[in-house]
Order: C-alpha cells, then sequence, then structure tokens
C-alpha cells in the first residue's frame, strides 16, 4: 500500500502526484509542459549533437517517469467513461517507452 504524501492541500505539485487532479487535467497539464520542454530543443538543437540531447533525453525520461505516475494514479480514481481510462495509461506508457528507446539512442546504447 502506497503512502499518501500530505504535506499542503493546496500544493498543486502534490495534488496531482497523488492523483487527486481530475484526469484529464492532469493529461493535458503535463502533455502541454512536455511540449514547451522539447519543442526548442527539436528545432534548435542538431539531431547529431548528442551530448545535449543525450542530457536532454535523460531529463525527459525522469520528467514522463513522473507523468507516468501521477496519470496513472489520476486514472485509478477516473469514474467516467471506461476507454479514457485505459487510452491515458497506455498512451503514457508508449510515451516512457518511446523515450526509453530515445535515451538509449542518444546515450550511444544503439
Amino acid at each position: 500500500m502506497r503512502k499518501k504524501i500530505t504535506v499542503n492541500k493546496n500544493n498543486l505539485l502534490i495534488r496531482l502526484w497523488n492523483g487527486d487532479v481530475a484526469l484529464w487535467k492532469t493529461y493535458w497539464l503535463f502533455s502541454l509542459v512536455s511540449l514547451i520542454w522539447q519543442l526548442p530543443i527539436e528545432i534548435f538543437v542538431p539531431e547529431d549533437d548528442y551530448k545535449i540531447r543525450g542530457v536532454a533525453s535523460l531529463l525527459d525520461l525522469s520528467f514522463e517517469i513522473i507523468w507516468f505516475i501521477c496519470v496513472w494514479r489520476a486514472a485509478n480514481k477516473y469514474f467516467g467513461k471506461i476507454y479514457w481510462y485505459y487510452l491515458s495509461k497506455l498512451s503514457v506508457l508508449a510515451f516512457l517507452i518511446y523515450t526509453c528507446f530515445d535515451v538509449m539512442r542518444y546515450g550511444g546504447l544503439f
């Protein structure tokens, strides 16, 4: 049984971590932050710059793990249409797997 973090009920990060924010808000908030973070890297950093892309991929992986946990917990508390429950979990899992391969590609493992 996981322990629920309780510091301040108004803290958005803690509410996200505990899955207390609505599923759609959690999913799209993290999606927007991910887009804002990744877009400049994809536009301005050359694909053959493995140092910057490797570090960015590692940071992205840690963000994706947090995103995965928050969306998973929010989906477990979701009582709407069942397909949103499964689609949200499936999509964050797919993003996480893709990012793992990205880390391996820019980390020199492939």
